[in-house]
């Protein structure tokens, strides 16, 4: 027996392998990562030194060009830039891709540690960070403004209400505030003022910093006494700045409101953040490395749905820039191109061949490959990004090929006079090499751009895989050719006679549901099997989905119900099995299949689950079948069948159903058949 033969003589096996394909890859899709590019291992380190008063050139000199000198020689450095401004320096060093930031780190600090000493003492402490180089841009940014409250009183609002919440959503990696005015007091001081009083600035800071501090005491014990002492060294009011005293020449004391005007206002005014012309406080949100951005952004969109109705009056809050909107949008239309590619395919497939059932088999095809595909991508390590997007849409066209030729090598043997089953097995054994082959070439030919160095190669790795994976997952997907299962839809006409069982019930407000009520019914019905709703007695397994309207005025509803079925054929018109269904019905269904009417179910204490319609109830039990066929035209069959269900169990959410007990349903339907 050659390998194919294995999933031709057992299709349970190959429909089995196919769903683990299925059920991997679903779970896949629900973990993996959505960014925009491919997640890339580059960080950038900046060492900040604040240097209060000097200006630009000696912030050059003595902060900036020693640290760089020692710097320079860290492992693991790209390229280094450096800014010196007045009373700050930034340098900024750009790691080698895919160098382990962690070791750039520690290597840094060390080199500015050992130039520390030869810094100028009244420099502050060299500040180290790191950050992705991804990380530069936030991916929402948030606009916060008021016609009537100040920037200051926005941004405290922001800081002790807004960025808690934001902070604190799962995946959210920080929230941080642009454009802030932090409170501060401002003493803008007057030369001519200070030049008459003959007070300078030096005299005003020693002043402040000598009388608005806070200081930490201690505490007294006696024998039997302990006292926590607290001293209040601190102002609090614009009023107590005001009148502090700052010189004092003689009998003659110069406050800081005789040489400054003093108000409440920002610790900084260097930034000014606008938004549609209007001044603004943004508040940009960061997200996770490893946090799925559409669904973040996703909860900090809710999030700020409920700050916005708690802000205060006045205040207002607005979207300025949503990078998950265009990813969004990326994945909508890879989903939309995707389905139009499929449409295509059959329309193609079917001119070429003449047959839906062949059109039906690469359609089966590409989403298995695809799904297969994304299970390999979770494997190694991959994010649904624009580029392993590309590589799905590319690779659309690359998966239907293998698929297209041994269908149309089993119809090549049909046509030759070979059963259905022997033109399986010979095209499956003739291709088997070939296909094998063809699938190795190629995904042989796309995996060397995987294994590309530089920004290239980072860039294009999850690309080059996704595409070689879904090569390499369309073997394992393919629907393997076979005799197989029809698929059929047509109308359909049903005449229901219900019967609800009360044997078991002694509760005498449902005796009248032991009665028998019928309904007729019109629609259609579509089925994986023989037939579909008509249930046939050599299927053994059939799953459909039927649709029917009640034309007798017993119910006056709607009824959805998909419908598995496995039977086992004692002959040719006979059956007996097992079912499982569920029913979508309307407002009339707990009349028919439970022979009461909504005044009864009022009349008799019961809940009027008349008066509503959705899905009723699950429903397993045992059926028996009788079926008769006749061909009326080309792949049109007239059906006849009769069935006798016995239903077990209803899951449903209705107390008619959950008292009603087991049910009896007699079932007879005329129905077109027509075979793809």
């Amino acid at each position: 027996m050659r390998f194919t033969d294995i999933f031709i003589h057992r299709p349970v096996l190959a429909i089995v392998l196919n769903l683990v394909i299925v059920i991997a890859g679903l779970q896949a899709i629900r973990t993996l990562n959505v960014r925009q590019y491919p997640k890339l291992e580059s960080a950038t380190i900046t060492v900040q030194t604040v240097y209060v008063g000097a200006n630009a050139e000696l912030v050059r000199g003595f902060i900036t060009a020693p640290l760089e000198r020692s710097i320079a020689a860290a492992d693991g450095i790209d390229y280094i830039e450096s800014q010196s401004v007045q009373g700050m320096s930034t340098i900024n060093v750009r790691l080698r891709l895919n160098f382990p930031a962690a070791d750039a780190l520690a290597d840094v600090s060390a080199r500015v540690a050992q130039v520390r000493a030869d810094l100028p003492p009244e420099a502050e402490v060299p500040t180290i960070t790191i950050e992705p180089s991804d990380a530069q841009v936030a991916a929402m940014y948030l606009a916060f403004g008021s016609d009537i409250l100040q920037d200051n009183q926005v941004t405290d609002y922001l800081i002790r209400v807004v960025q808690p919440r934001l902070s604190s959503i799962l995946g959210v990696q920080r929230a941080e505030i642009l454009g802030a005015r932090t409170f501060a007091l401002r003493a803008w001081l007057k030369p001519e003022r200070m030049a008459a009083l003959n007070v300078s600035p030096g005299q005003v800071r020693a002043a402040l910093a000598a009388n608005n501090y806070l200081a930490a005491v201690g505490e007294t014990k006696g024998h039997l006494v302990q006292l926590n002492l607290t001293t209040n060294t601190d102002l609090h009011t614009v009023d107590q700045f005001r009148r502090l005293v700052v010189h004092r020449q003689d009998d003659t004391l110069v406050r800081l409101e005789d040489i400054a005007d003093v108000v409440l206002g920002a610790d900084t005014y260097e930034q000014d953040v606008r938004f549609t012309g209007k001044k603004e406080v943004f508040m940009g949100v960061w997200v996770l490395p490893n946090a799925n951005s559409l669904d973040v952004i996703a909860d900090v969109r809710r999030e700020l749905e409920t700050i916005q109705a708690d802000l205060p009056t006045g205040m207002r809050a607005a979207i300025a820039f949503d990078s998950t909107v265009y990813i969004d949008s990326a994945v909508h239309e890879v989903v939309r191109t995707l389905s139009e590619t499929v449409l295509i395919v059959m329309v193609v497939i079917f001119l070429f061949l003449g047959s839906l059932r062949t059109a039906f088999v690469p359609v089966v095809a590409i989403p298995l490959s695809l799904i297969g595909a994304v299970f390999l991508m979770q494997a190694f390590g991959f994010t649904i990004n624009l580029l392993t997007l590309l590589a799905i849409v590319l690779s659309v066209g690359l998966v239907v090929d293998d698929a297209i030729v041994v269908v149309e090598n089993v119809e090549r043997n049909v046509r030759e006079g070979r059963s259905p089953m022997d033109a399986a097995l010979v095209g499956a054994r003739e291709l088997i090499g070939p296909v094998i082959a063809m699938t190795f070439t190629l995904a042989a030919v796309y995996a060397p751009i995987g294994f590309q160095g530089g920004l290239t190669g980072a860039l294009f790795r999850e690309f080059a895989f996704t595409l070689a994976g879904n090569r390499a997952s369309l073997d394992l997907a393919r629907d393997k050719p076979g005799p197989g299962w029809d698929f059929q839809a047509g109308p359909v006409a049903v005449v229901n006679f219900n019967r609800s069982s009360t044997k078991s019930i002694d509760d005498p407000r449902i005796k009248a549901l032991g009665k028998v009520d019928t309904a007729i019914e019109l629609g259609g019905y579509v089925g994986i099997g023989k037939t579909g709703v008509i249930t046939s007695p050599y299927d053994k397994l059939s799953v459909s989905v039927s649709y029917r309207h009640d034309v007798s005025g017993s119910h006056d509803s709607a009824i959805w119900q998909p419908t598995i079925n496995y039977l086992t054929p004692l002959n040719r018109k006979t059956a007996v099995g097992l079912f499982a269904s569920a029913e979508h019905a309307g407002k009339g269904y707990a009349r028919t299949y439970f022979g009461i009417t909504p005044g009864q179910s009022a009349a008799s204490g019961l809940p009027a689950y008349a008066a509503s319609s959705g899905w009723k109830n699950y429903t397993i039990g045992t059926l028996a079948t009788y079926a008769l066929t006749g061909d009326l035209l080309h792949g049109v069959k007239l059906v006849a069948a009769g069935t006798y269900r016995r239903m077990l169990g209803d899951f449903g959410d209705s107390p008619v159903v959950s008292i009603a007990g087991d049910r009896d349903q007699w079932m007879g339907a005329v129905g077109l058949a027509y075979t793809f």
